[in-house]
């Protein structure tokens, strides 16, 4: 047994390494943490034969102990390859064939080591004692020396990848890589200082030492300056292509990496070895920051301006020291905007824009808490709203509410609160309004309401108003109250608000068809005769009269192209022109006082022999009110012509009328209304005329 000085330094190795084989197991630092820990078990495999060789006096245990450090050579030779190639971004190529074939030749020299004794193709070994100490000595053969070739081919390989990212690395990943390759050299020198008896090394072996040296120096780069965090190639696939700005920021807040993103966020190409502050001083102060930070930050005004997340990662050394920083930018600005669009539809309603029902009754809940007295409701429905979805559709419908709505917020003050309540309805909450002055904006609304239109057709909203005026007052009993109202004035102006809304749909008519006025007041003559005729109640020849009067009121949906078409229609047309009994019965239905001529209005084009539209009623299943308006409105028609028809004489219309008895007409009718003409009716209409 023999303890020469040179162990002290391979004991040291030991120690140095178990640490570090402890420190990466526990805080795995780096990507490829598992080769770093073969490499370092090697390497302490490598170490523990050296101390029991040179501790040995035995000649045949020494060369055994020589052989197995054998095994640490040969696993930090691979390893380090492996790990060069990992650390320069090349996994890819490591498939398990080629790392298979990377370890035959070493494989192969181990079998021709451990089998030295009986051919020595591999080494020839002896004993000498120096300065006390038995050390063996080496005569190296043909398959040592391939397989240090091989070896140094590895090495060289690993150099290669190394240097090649040194030279196109920024300077950040620079000193990194430069590093690695000042680690590798420190061992592969005294190795060759070794391999060719140079210095005091001919008798014990540097290299597993100087390799202990270099990952002591790796342990502190580690630490302190992250060798491992990432690797120089994966580098340049995130930074080049990941769609966030990065910028990376070193103890003194100067940017030593930035990619192309966040270049073109802060405007600058030339920063590297800058302050950030030197460039761009509104937001340094952000973003210098040396704890880890989730914000965002907001960078220029109106359409230029960006909104973009902002993530601060602080790193330190093992003492707490802070070394670097990296500021992630994300462009969260559409995002940002479809959450602003979302926020906006969950409080508003969509259609009209104003507030919805929910934002509506959670600030009645909050003036409710409050002691901000008075408070007033008003609560709105639009008049007339069925009658216009039942004449000129939904669309129009829609387009009444926009435009009430408009006029309730333009009208109201900025710190009222205006909510489309449901369906038709409005509502309006307004804080700290006595009733006084409620009740004027309510007549402002409604006179604004008058005094305008859309499409020529009146715009109506009824309305009421109620005030909270002390703290003992529910505020949904105040709702009621001007819900109660509301429904008071609206059945006050229901029959005037109908009326109006007919007329108007009358004189829409008027403008767009041959249907005059002159027409209008011949029918209702013609066929007031003929309902007296048959003995029709006075009521009866009232509901002809309207009917008379209205019977056509479907038509004012029909497209001009369509209705005032000179030429013959085509079936689609015809198909189009055949809707406006039911359009016509929809409007009269949506009425309280012309729905009982609803269905006169529906049927007045129906034939007695069940070709008719749109029901296809036959005799006296049609209404005769009905009947009687289809005579009148022929004959008016033959006698009196139109753009496309000429008209025609009295007696041409009565052998009409008495051919189509019986098909078209009601025979019965027919006989009463032309037996009217021969008498004295004639002269009376070419009177009219």
């Amino acid at each position: 047994m023999q303890f020469p000085l040179y162990a002290i330094f391979l004991i040291a190795g030991i120690i140095i390494t178990i640490i570090f084989i402890a420190y990466i197991l526990k805080y795995k630092p780096a990507e490829n943490y598992k080769i770093l820990i073969i490499l370092a078990s090697g390497c302490l495999t490598w170490l523990v034969a050296n101390i029991i060789d040179i501790s040995s006096t035995d000649f045949d245990f020494k060369v055994f102990w020589n052989h197995a450090a054998s095994i640490g050579i040969v696993v930090v030779a691979i390893s380090f390859f492996l790990f060069a190639v990992g650390y320069t971004g090349k996994q890819y190529w490591l498939t398990p064939a080629r790392i298979i074939y990377i370890c035959i030749i070493p494989a192969i020299w181990l079998i021709f080591d451990f089998t030295n004794q009986f051919h020595g193709l591999s080494l020839q070994y002896g004993m000498e004692k120096i300065g006390g100490y038995y050390y063996l000595t080496k005569e190296y053969g043909i398959t040592f020396w391939i397989f240090i070739a091989y070896v140094y081919i590895l090495i060289l390989n690993s150099c290669y990848y190394l240097v090649n990212i040194l030279l196109s690395a920024p300077s950040y990943y620079k000193k990194k890589v430069g590093f690695i390759i000042l680690l590798s050299a420190i061992p592969i020198i005294f190795n060759i200082l070794y391999l060719i008896d140079l210095g005091p090394f001919k008798y014990f072996d540097p290299t597993p030492v100087s390799l202990t040296a270099s990952i002591l120096f790796f342990l502190f780069g580690i630490t302190n300056y992250r060798l491992g965090e990432i690797v120089p190639a994966t580098r340049d696939a995130l930074m080049e292509n990941i769609r966030d700005g990065i910028i990376v920021l070193d103890k003194k807040d100067r940017i030593i990496e930035i990619n192309p993103v966040a270049k073109k966020i802060i405007k600058s190409t030339k920063v590297l070895g800058r302050g950030i502050k030197s460039f761009w001083p509104k937001y340094s102060d952000y973003l210098v920051s040396h704890s880890a930070m989730d914000g965002e930050l907001s960078v220029g005004t109106g359409s230029h301006k960006k909104i973009y997340d902002v993530q601060i990662s602080p790193y330190s050394d093992y003492r707490g020291n802070h070394i670097s920083s990296i500021v992630s930018l994300r462009d969260i600005t559409e995002r940002k905007k479809t959450e602003e669009k979302l926020r906006y539809l969950s409080f508003h309603d969509k259609m009209t824009g104003l507030y919805n029902r929910a934002f509506f009754e959670e600030e009645l809940k909050r003036l409710d808490a409050g002691r901000k007295l008075p408070v007033s409701i008003v609560m709105g429905d639009a008049d007339g709203l069925k009658l216009i979805n039942d004449t000129f559709g939904y669309d129009k419908g829609d387009d009444l509410l926009v435009n009430i709505a408009r006029i309730i917020k333009d009208t109201c003050r900025k710190e009222d609160i205006t909510a489309r309540w449901g369906g038709d309805e409005f509502a309006i909450l307004l804080p700290g309004t006595s009733e006084k002055t409620t009740i004027r904006i309510v007549e402002r609304i409604e006179e604004n309401c008058a005094r305008a239109s859309f499409n020529s057709i009146p715009i109506s909203i009824s309305m009421g108003a109620a005030t909270k005026t002390a703290t003992s007052q529910g505020i949904k009993d105040t709702i009621k109250q001007a819900e109660d109202r509301m429904r008071r004035r609206k059945m006050l102006k229901t029959e005037s608000i109908h009326s109006s809304m007919i007329m108007f749909l009358r004189k829409t008519l008027q403008e767009k068809s041959d249907e005059t006025e002159e027409h209008i007041d011949r029918l209702k003559m013609i066929a007031q005769k003929l309902g007296k005729k048959v003995r029709l109640s006075p009521s009866q020849i009232d509901e002809l009269s309207l009917i008379a009067v209205l019977h056509d009121i479907g038509k004012v949906t029909i497209a001009d192209s369509i209705l005032l078409k000179a030429g013959k229609l085509t079936k689609k047309e015809w198909e189009t022109m055949k809707r406006h009994p039911e359009i016509g019965y929809k409007i009269a239905s949506s009425s309280p006082q012309l729905v009982p001529i609803a269905e006169g209005i529906l049927y007045h084009h129906e034939w007695w022999d069940g070709n008719g539209y749109p029901r296809g009623l036959k005799g006296k299943n049609i209404p005769l009110l009905s009947r009687i308006i289809t005579i009148v409105d022929a004959y008016d028609v033959m006698i009196n012509g139109r753009p496309y028809k000429e008209p025609m004489a009295r007696e041409e219309v009565m052998k009409e009328l008495d051919r189509c008895a019986g098909s078209q007409f009601d025979p019965k009718l027919v006989k009463d209304f032309i037996q009217i003409i021969k008498k004295d009716f004639s002269k009376n209409i070419k009177s009219l005329n």
